[in-house]
């Protein structure tokens, strides 16, 4: 039998991974909790093999838990909104669930861990963690292992690099992209798609297939009726979000 422990400090949150969890006839719920001191105990006297571990718990987060227990079981972690943390789980192998997610999701993930219970490699996990929690550590450390913090143009014989920190937005121009920094347009061959992902996503954010911009510089935010919105930059300019991006805008920027 397969040993599950939950750490939610959100009891609705528990409740439906323990309804998921009992559809599951190999699978026994050892312990449910929400703190971290009551994680660390109960990981380390009742050893289960699998936990799945929230990390915006209110107290103290979830790599507290990591940094204290002795017994290291399977790690499942489970994240509201937390991009670096994701980033930092896909970087490090560690599986995830981002809240809401769907129950397909739920049972891969949970296929792929009791997969894992019998093969498992205790040192490997360990060095799994360390790293995690060496990422984790400091956000700045974090930001500069996965983020650029400057964009390569080649022009000519000559390659500038644009601090991303000043890049206001970028425009997607055919196979081209076109980088507005300072009032200058630089242009780029490569995808939104990909450059998303090098993007630091406290700052930058897609609100278009055509368009990323970068938080810092964005000046209004303007609802023009049938909920579409558009924003409007610094530099005046305005941008039409779509509805697939505008919630992810608005988590970002707080307004709801």
């Amino acid at each position: 039998m397969i040993k599950v422990g939950i750490i939610d400090d959100e009891p609705l949150a528990r409740k439906r991974v323990k309804k998921l969890v009992k559809q599951r006839f190999d699978i026994e719920i050892s312990f449910e909790c929400g703190n971290v001191e009551s994680a660390i105990s109960n990981i380390d006297e009742l050893k289960p093999d699998i936990i799945f571990l929230d990390i915006q718990m209110k107290s103290k987060n979830g790599f507290d838990v990591l940094d204290k227990i002795n017994f290291i079981p399977i790690i499942i972690f489970i994240t509201a909104y937390d991009k670096y943390a994701v980033r930092a789980f896909e970087y490090t192998a560690f599986d995830y669930l981002m809240k809401p997610f769907k129950e397909e999701r739920f049972f891969s993930v949970l296929n792929r861990a009791i997969s894992l219970v019998h093969t498992r490699n205790m040192e490997a996990d360990q060095r799994q963690i360390r790293e995690l929690l060496q990422l984790m550590s400091h956000q700045s450390d974090h930001k500069a292992g996965l983020y650029k913090t400057s964009i390569p143009i080649k022009l000519a014989d000559k390659t500038y690099f644009i601090p991303c920190e000043s890049i206001e937005y970028i425009k997607a121009s055919g196979y081209y992209a076109e980088i507005i920094e300072s009032g200058k347009k630089h242009i780029l061959r490569q995808s939104l798609t990909e450059l998303i992902k090098i993007l630091d996503p406290s700052k930058f954010i897609r609100i278009h297939r055509s368009s990323i911009i970068n938080t810092s510089f964005l000046k209004e935010i303007v609802s023009v009726g049938f909920g579409d919105v558009e924003i409007k930059m610094d530099d005046n300019t305005t941008h039409r979000v779509s509805k697939t991006y505008k919630e992810e805008l608005f988590k970002l920027m707080g307004m709801n």
